[in-house]
């Protein structure tokens, strides 16, 4: 059975003054070596490094460790939690971190602290706390795509500004979780276009966007978000073709001058976002027939759409590509389509 403490429930003062008590009172223990001295006075004076030593040592059972008092869990936590909120201590967050997401004999696990202190400890540049927020996002029962691999993208580029920081086993790791979760990312079909535009920006595997990439990216996002708010706004009675033009020229721009700057998630979801364009722009301006058949096939040839087994967007691609080939007459585009289909395809055939 855990005893649940919340720290958070004790106000800082307070806090401050239960500890700083027992160090009072642990300095009366008889038998204490001068380094075990010289350590609680350290921690007397609120030096951060002493006092997550001094917690690293209430969670362990060794014979110096019980010459303190130790295993003290609650002791530990709290004197984690004093040099995370009032010393800013990078270790004590990733700790408080760890701690929060395992749980212990006195603490349940909380998802909400877990992330907290590993957010706190990855902004003060922790390689592994940016890791283990995007492994806390991603295991979680419903995973947050975005928000994983932005912490994942953010452990797997580190070392390109930051090399002093990094742990290269971490830089590893990370750039596979960012990997996998790219391939989820592609099948996922509940995004919204917000979170497919952040999406983006998170899929390169360079500390920041190409300029150029980044602004017809955000340009086309732009403009569908706009054409969206205009169906919004008139009940669905109006549509902003311009817009969609526009999103489209950026979307082709992107795909056709800046594509070897792009990484393989970034691929599909232009080309992905580039045929949802142009299925309305066919429909009001058959001219849009050509590219769209063009932009389909392409989409259905990038590997990501067939990530998934469960992924729709082969038989989507495949029906799409079909519709236009035979709108125009092209025989052999037919063709090519039929031959990339896959069985559930075939049936529509």
């Amino acid at each position: 059975m855990v005893n649940v403490v919340d720290s958070t429930t004790t106000t800082q003062q307070d806090l401050e003054q239960t500890v700083y008590g027992y160090f009072e009172t642990l300095l009366s223990r008889p038998g204490l070596k001068m380094e075990q001295i010289d350590l609680i006075r350290e921690c007397r004076l609120g030096q951060a490094d002493a006092l997550f030593t001094m917690a690293k040592r209430m969670e362990s059972s060794s014979p110096e460790s019980r010459a303190l008092g130790a295993p003290n869990d609650k002791l530990a936590l709290e004197l984690y939690t004093l040099a995370a909120n009032d010393k800013d201590h990078v270790l004590s967050q990733a700790r408080l971190g760890r701690i929060y997401a395992q749980g212990n004999r006195i603490v349940e696990p909380s998802f909400s602290k877990a992330l907290y202190y590993y957010q706190r400890a990855g902004k003060n540049g922790h390689h592994a706390s940016l890791y283990n927020a995007g492994l806390l996002l991603w295991e979680q029962h419903q995973p947050d795509i975005v928000g994983s691999i932005a912490y994942f993208h953010a452990a797997a580029t580190l070392h390109l500004n930051y090399p002093e920081l990094q742990d290269p086993k971490i830089t590893v790791y990370a750039t596979r979780a960012h990997e996998q979760v790219s391939l989820a990312a592609a099948s996922a079909t509940d995004l919204t276009l917000r979170q497919v535009a952040d999406l983006f920006v998170y899929a390169t595997m360079e500390t920041q966007l190409h300029p150029k990439v980044e602004s017809l990216w955000r340009d086309s996002v732009a403009a569908q978000m706009a054409f969206n708010e205009t169906i919004v706004e008139s009940n669905g009675q109006q549509r902003d073709m311009d817009q969609l033009k526009r999103a489209k020229r950026a979307l082709a721009s992107l795909l056709d001058k800046h594509k070897s700057k792009l990484t393989n998630l970034q691929q599909y979801l232009a080309l992905d976002n580039l045929n949802d364009v142009l299925g309305p722009l066919v429909e009001s301006d058959l001219s849009y027939l050509p590219e769209a058949a063009r932009q389909a096939e392409a989409l259905l040839s990038s590997p990501l759409c067939w990530a998934s087994p469960d992924s729709v967007c082969p038989q989507r691609a495949a029906i799409n590509a079909l519709g236009y080939y035979r709108r125009i007459g092209d025989h052999d585009g037919v063709k090519r389509i039929s031959a990339l289909g896959s069985s559930p395809i075939e049936s529509e055939l």
